[in-house]
């Protein structure tokens, strides 16, 4: 997971903690010192707008210092103090082209703006990356959860039948919609092979069967694992930021999410988790697809056809 995360050279709570101070500092000294760059030259201050002025950037500041305390819990304000960074930076060089502000107040503003972007962006993202992942019970688990809503294990199961089973992300999102209508769509291919789907979820099992009837798979065999851990067992880790925010993902996500009308859901488990489709027969992974990133496209046909390359047991 170490590798999922950005890293900035500094350490997060001290650089909200600087750019709450400098904030809350040059809030006043911009009301105290007139000779400060200014929007325009003809800007002047009155008694209402100074005190909006204090109130606007001293606020931030304060807010930044008090997000600085738990930036992982109070990541939504810093992503809040990140976009005004950005509005405000945007509006001084817009305003310097389009000739209603001065150079001075647009060069000021990449070291009262811009110079704080990155590191805000990344901290947020840590934050909502860290608040996605399930909690871990603190007892050490023993049996994995291997059987579905009917009290049948999985690898029991492949010793009858050859069992397809299915990872998805989480409800809401746009490929696992995708995928569950694909895999619908050969519900006859499946029963001709004596495939069992088996699907594996980060929710629970009520709103799993509502979701799952949703896509073609009333009553289906549903293994809710809502702490990732039989996920991990099966070396599906959490997804990096180019898997989830990659550009190849934006492409598939207007194709299946604007073309198909899947559309885009709210995220019920982790929106970084990453999917997996594998074969059980006897106990013993077969063939297996791991996704390079959420919205790759599985080979569904070699996969069924079991010609994709043979995966160790």
């Amino acid at each position: 997971e170490g590798s999922n995360r950005i890293k900035i050279p500094v350490r997060k709570k001290q650089f909200l903690l600087l750019a709450g101070l400098y904030n809350t500092v040059w809030a006043f000294l911009f009301i105290l010192v007139p000779s400060l760059p200014r929007l325009s030259k003809e800007w002047g201050w009155s008694p209402l707008g100074a005190v909006f002025y204090l109130f606007l950037v001293g606020g931030m500041g304060l807010l930044l210092i008090w997000a600085s305390r738990k930036p992982e819990k109070r990541y939504a304000w810093i992503m809040l103090a990140f976009l005004a960074k950005f509005t405000g930076f945007c509006l001084a060089w817009g305003g310097y082209f389009f000739s209603y502000s001065t150079l001075e107040w647009a060069l000021w503003s990449w070291v009262h703006d811009f110079i704080w972007l990155p590191g805000l962006a990344v901290i947020a993202y840590r934050g909502f990356f860290s608040s996605m992942k399930p909690s871990r019970e603190l007892y050490q688990r023993i049996d994995l959860p291997v059987r579905d809503q009917y009290g049948d294990s999985f690898l029991e199961l492949s010793n009858q039948k050859p069992v397809l089973l299915v990872f998805l992300r989480h409800f809401g999102c746009t490929f696992c919609r995708e995928m569950l209508l694909d895999l619908a769509q050969r519900k006859d291919q499946l029963d001709q092979q004596a495939w069992v789907p088996v699907f594996v979820h980060l929710a629970d099992p009520i709103q799993a069967e509502e979701y799952l009837s949703r896509y073609g798979w009333t009553a289906a065999r549903q293994i809710a694992d809502p702490q990732a851990y039989l996920y991990e067992s099966f070396l599906l880790g959490r997804a990096s930021f180019r898997q989830v925010f990659g550009w190849k993902n934006w492409k598939r996500g207007v194709l299946a999410g604007l073309f198909k009308g899947l559309g885009v859901g709210t995220a019920v488990g982790d929106g970084f988790q990453m999917p997996g489709i594998f074969l059980i027969r006897e106990g013993q992974i077969t063939e297996e697809f791991r996704h390079d990133y959420v919205g790759e496209l599985p080979p569904y046909e070699e996969l069924l056809s079991c010609s994709l390359p043979k995966a160790k047991p």
